[in-house]
């Protein structure tokens, strides 16, 4: 039987020069002549087809990632009204001169967000006027349009202050604190959607519990340098009333501000998720 070699430069009509490689390290090998009159050397050629090979496989590797990356957000995300998924900028009815102006400034900082800026931005005014609608609408562009290497989350309060609650007497949960935590800790961009609704103590004297307090201390702790949108129905003076002003200190640095005081409910028509 015939070397595989000679089969093969017999079908592609290939022959060996007597001219050697002049590329260092493969002096000892002999230079080919394909049948289209290419001449090339063997090992020279290996290597290109290995360095193409695995240059493919990067790519394919870093398309995955990316894919993963994308679909991060829907994956580990927790978001209380299911329907909020469909929130976008262009079903975000802005009909009310406020409406139009914040609309307006939020894709200015969607802007700012996608141009690699760190800040935080809050979303602020009663029940009903937008801000979840806003805040999710604002995440999912980031997401679509930002950095494939940057992971987006959006977590509302008080579901999760729920989960973390119902694993203490479940074992197997994986909802513990400090899984939404380091959760928390590691993504490039986060919404925590209604802080405060989850003691039902706006407008009351009370004051958060010692859970909710080292929870979201921790997560204030975890995002500095990171950025972070917030929505709330409560006031600043509401806020620092309800929980130690260290955490509101840490979420409050580096902030734009979007407030809604003269916005209408606009859940009573339909026409928003918030």
């Amino acid at each position: 039987m015939q070397p595989i070699l000679e089969q093969m430069m017999q079908r592609t009509k290939t022959t060996f020069l007597s001219e050697h490689c002049e590329v260092e390290g493969h002096e000892k090998y002999q230079l080919m002549k394909l049948s289209n009159g290419t001449v090339l050397c063997p090992r020279c050629e290996t290597e290109r087809k290995n360095e193409a090979i695995e240059k493919k496989n990067e790519d394919l590797f870093e398309r995955l990632e990316n894919r993963l990356r994308h679909a991060y957000l829907k994956d580990k995300s927790l978001v209380s009204d299911k329907p909020l998924w469909d929130a976008g900028f262009k079903n975000y009815v802005a009909e009310e001169e406020e409406v139009v102006k914040n609309k307006r400034y939020i894709n200015i900082l969607v802007k700012r967000y996608l141009s690699g800026e760190v800040f935080n931005t809050w979303l602020m005014g009663d029940p009903g006027v937008g801000k979840s609608h806003l805040s999710m609408a604002t995440i999912k562009n980031i997401n679509e349009y930002g950095a494939k290497d940057k992971k987006c989350l959006y977590i509302s309060v008080a579901a999760m202050l729920r989960k973390i609650k119902s694993s203490y007497g479940n074992k197997e949960s994986i909802y513990t604190e400090d899984y939404f935590i380091e959760l928390m800790g590691e993504v490039d961009f986060l919404v925590l959607d209604d802080i405060g609704s989850e003691s039902g103590s706006i407008g009351t004297d009370k004051k958060a519990t010692d859970f909710v307090h080292r929870v979201l201390y921790e997560i204030g702790d975890m995002r500095q340098g990171k950025s972070t949108i917030i929505t709330t129905n409560a006031s600043w003076e509401e806020l620092e009333g309800l929980y130690d002003k260290k955490i509101i200190s840490r979420l409050r640095s580096k902030i734009e501000l979007i407030k809604f005081t003269n916005t209408t409910d606009k859940r009573i028509g339909g026409c928003l998720n918030e």
